[in-house]
Order: C-alpha cells, then structure tokens, then sequence
C-alpha cells in the first residue's frame, strides 16, 4: 500500500500574531512620522524657521514696496497730464522725433467759453469796468457776440522810456481780457477778433 503524504505542521498561532503586531507596529510608527513631517512644514510656512529667515524676507518685502515706488514715480514722470480738460488743437512733433528739452508737445484748447485778449488806449480806461458787457466781432463769422470784461491790466502793456506828457500818455495800452458768452463756444482759438469799446460820452 501506498505512503499518506506527510502532514504539513501548522504554524502556531502566536507567530502569526506576533508577525501581524509587528506590521502593525510600523505601520503605526510610520503614519506617526508623517504627521510629524506635515507639521513641521505647517509650522514652517506659518511662522517660518529662524528669525533671520524671517527678518531676511520682511526686508526682502521692503525692497519690493521700495522698487514699486520708484517705478510709479518714473512713470509718472514719463506722463504729459493737462492741467485742465480740452481738445488737442496740435501735435508739433511726429512719433519717432527727438524733442527738445522744455518744447511744447501738445497744443489743448480748454473746453470752456473762449476769451479775447484786445489792447485799449489809456484814454479808454475810465469807460470801463470789470463785468461790463461788451460787443465782440471775430474775423469771418457773420454771427455777433457779447463778452464779459473779466481782467484790465493794472500795468501798460509798453510805454516810453522818457518823461510822459499828456500827449505821449495816449500812446499808452492796456491789456484786457473779454470772456466770451455760450454762443462762441465752438470757435476756433487763435483768431482775430475786435471788441467794441463804449463811446467817449458812456458811462461804465
């Protein structure tokens, strides 16, 4: 007859447990490391590692705020800013010109009434007043307006170097300034206009 094969010993059941406590046990040690781990780097972006780091990036961040200023003032300076609003009535220079130091790069008519700048003799002068209305006539508009005297000069505009006599005093001229009313808002700046001064008999 035949042998039975041998019977395969069973392994006692305190190895199995002392092999499954152990896997456990490193497992364990292991999860515990990494919590470890993930702290530490918590801890470090929070409050960082050392106060030299610390003080180290802090002047960094200062350096930063600094070159920020700079460049929005060097921007600044790069930029034209009107002092009041208006329309641009020219550009002498053309993109890719050099411009000189101190020349005009833009010329802006203000979007406001226009005025009139006119020269009257100093026999003139007692006739008028600040406020008065005076007829305005501009070279080639058909259309008449009416200004308002804003400004007189309180010095002439240029007189002789001598002695004034009376006759030499009627050379004298003064400049005024007439602002324009709502109507003339759509003229052009820079041409000729005449202001009609009250007769010699008129009293402002």
């Amino acid at each position: 007859m035949p042998r039975p094969p041998p019977r395969r010993k069973k392994k006692p059941i305190a190895g199995w447990k002392n092999w499954f406590s152990k896997t456990c046990s490193v497992r364990r040690d292991s999860a515990r490391a990494a919590l470890t781990d993930t702290r530490e780097q918590l801890l470090l972006l929070q409050h960082g590692t050392r106060e030299e780091l610390i003080a180290q990036a802090r002047a960094q961040l200062e350096e930063a705020k600094q070159a920020k200023i700079i460049a929005r003032t060097r921007a600044g300076d790069l930029t034209v800013t009107a002092t009041r609003s208006g329309r641009v009535d020219a550009l002498p220079w053309h993109r890719g010109e050099r411009v000189n130091a101190g020349a005009v790069v833009a010329i802006l008519v203000p979007e406001t009434r226009p005025f009139v700048r006119a020269y009257v003799p100093e026999s003139a002068l007692s006739r008028l007043q600040i406020g008065q209305q005076l007829p305005v006539r501009v070279d080639g508009v058909e259309e008449r307006f009416s200004g308002r005297l804003t400004h007189i000069q309180q010095e002439p505009a240029f007189s002789p170097h001598y002695a004034l006599t009376e006759s030499q005093r009627s050379r004298l001229m003064y400049l005024v300034k007439v602002q324009l009313d709502d109507t003339a808002t759509d003229l052009p700046g820079g041409i000729p206009a005449q202001v009609t001064l009250p007769a010699a008999d008129t009293q402002p």
